[in-house]
């Protein structure tokens, strides 16, 4: 039974491998075009805005009350499919491997955020990257090679082995939360930002990104996770799934 905690404010998610490299080339991988199987769009927009979406006809800004069984978020996964890339390069060939869900989470957060931030911007991007990689299971981004997303800033930065206290503290304090858009049912964006107040509306956007360093900021000024998602994304709602394995 999902639980739905918060009437926040539109869609989440990305990734930006140290907050600095992961901008290095706005350009789209292989010269695939939107809709293609690895597409991955423009860095600033990690992870992915190409995927095929779950979507409702409903364009409304309003929120519903209720969200109804039978979507990606009722059932956290077990498990997930990586391409391991080698070296973490966004465009080197790599092998399709299968890891722990929770441990995949473990290994990412502390590559996405940085590990010494305060607790509430950690457990944001706890989130954030669950949302993400949660999607990714029941819509991969690389079908064709059997893989979910890869372990790059073309999805998330993965690295094995890398869990960090303090993130892991993170991923344990919000298991099963997800953030989502109930009409398009995608997860939003995220990118390192500034530290500040800034942010990419006030309103409803589906190409709003949660700020890394922005999520620093507010947490320094003593605000929870959930206010930070939900000034980054008006239009979505935290909602609790089932079935966590970690």
């Amino acid at each position: 039974m999902k639980l739905l905690i918060s009437t926040l404010s539109l869609l989440l998610l990305l990734t930006i491998g140290g907050l600095s490299s992961a901008f290095a080339d706005d350009t789209p991988q292989q010269n695939l075009q939107p809709g293609q199987d690895g597409y991955v769009g423009a860095l600033n927009d990690r992870p992915s805005n190409s995927f095929t979406t779950n979507s409702t006809s409903n364009s409304s800004n309003a929120i519903t009350p209720n969200i109804m069984p039978g979507h990606w978020y009722d059932y956290e996964p077990s498990s997930i499919k990586v391409l391991v890339r080698t070296g973490n390069n966004p465009s080197a060939s790599g092998t399709v491997k299968t890891y722990n869900f929770g441990t995949y989470l473990d290994d990412v957060l502390p590559n996405e955020w940085v590990a010494s931030w305060p607790s509430n911007s950690l457990k944001a991007g706890a989130v954030s990257v669950r949302s993400y990689a949660w999607y990714c299971t029941n819509y991969p981004k690389y079908p064709s090679v059997g893989a979910d997303l890869d372990n790059t800033v073309n999805s998330q930065v993965f690295k094995s082995g890398s869990a960090l206290t303090s993130t892991t503290n993170a991923i344990k304090a919000t298991v099963d939360e997800a953030l989502v858009n109930v009409y398009t049912e995608v997860p939003g964006y995220y990118k390192a930002g500034t530290y500040g107040s800034g942010r990419d509306s006030s309103s409803y956007n589906i190409k709003n990104n949660a700020y890394q360093n922005g999520e620093h900021y507010w947490a320094d000024q003593g605000k929870t996770y959930t206010w930070m998602l939900s000034y980054y994304y008006p239009g979505t709602s935290i909602v609790y799934g089932s079935g966590s394995a970690y």
